[in-house]
């Protein structure tokens, strides 16, 4: 088991191999994974090492939207040197075809002002054989979109890209893992259909870090009763998606050869 020492340690004095490091936005979508680790550590309030499958894992929650990912992230090669990012999390469906809890992995992530390509590599074609999911890019927005309008603009405006689902953070983590040279994977479970709207406007319920405040969400859904059994269901998606990105990463670090596991 990686000791909470190593966590925080310099990569020049400490020889121990470096971990593989699996992100999220928020607790709620990693906190599956977590209860699977081997032995598991707790270092500070948003990282826990163990081990899965054999192999040395940092897990993190950096923080919803993109300001928050890019400096949770940014944390997280301060405090460890990963041999590779693999991010997890929801995300809103941008083609009628997706259902919720479809799995998306990513080619490249498209964003308003450019594209990030992903490494062509092992991982993500493990991901796909193990997940039945998609290789597609993946949209990053800074709002939430909540109307089915909303994501059909998104869509279109990025068509040439043809995004399959959109987040708020996988952009900052792909643009990091870059500037660090690390490989990365992201892996998104559609929480909403494209033709779905959400129960209400989340991107107004933000606080000033960008997460969403439950506090407010839970006083909106008193205050519109009409909105509990929708609020319930996306609850109930996001639990769902939660842990069965926890069985891919399980199946995809156990299907990684030793050799790739360290690249």
């Amino acid at each position: 088991m990686i000791a909470a020492a190593a966590i925080e340690r310099s990569p020049l004095v400490n020889p121990a191999p470096s971990p593989i490091a699996v992100i999220a936005a928020m607790r709620e979508e990693i906190e599956p994974l977590v209860r699977r680790l081997a032995g598991r550590v707790s270092v500070g309030s948003d990282l826990v090492a163990g081990r899965l499958a054999g192999r040395e894992l940092v897990l993190s929650v950096c923080g919803e939207g993109s300001a928050r990912a890019a400096s949770g992230i940014e944390r997280l090669f301060v405090r460890c040197s990963p041999s590779r990012i693999v991010g997890i999390g929801i995300a809103g469906g941008l083609t009628p075809t997706l259902s919720p809890g479809s799995i998306v992995v990513a080619t490249r992530v498209a964003t308003t002002t450019g594209v990030l390509d992903a490494p062509a590599d092992d991982w993500r074609r493990i991901a796909v054989t193990v997940s039945g999911g998609v290789e597609a890019a993946i949209a990053t927005s800074d709002v939430i979109l909540t109307t089915r309008e909303a994501k059909t603009r998104l869509a279109r405006r990025l068509a040439e890209h043809n995004p399959l689902v959109v987040d708020l953070e996988s952009a900052a983590w792909a643009r990091a893992a870059q500037a660090h040279r690390v490989p990365w994977l992201i892996l998104r479970a559609v929480s909403d259909t494209m033709n779905e709207d959400l129960p209400f406007d989340f991107d107004r319920l933000r606080d000033a870090t960008g997460s969403v405040d439950r506090r407010r969400v839970l006083w909106h859904a008193v205050a519109r009763p009409t909105t509990i059994p929708a609020l319930w269901r996306l609850r109930a998606r996001v639990r769902l998606a939660a842990a069965r990105l926890a069985d891919l990463i399980e199946e995809i670090v156990a299907a990684v050869p030793d050799e790739e596991a360290q690249r």
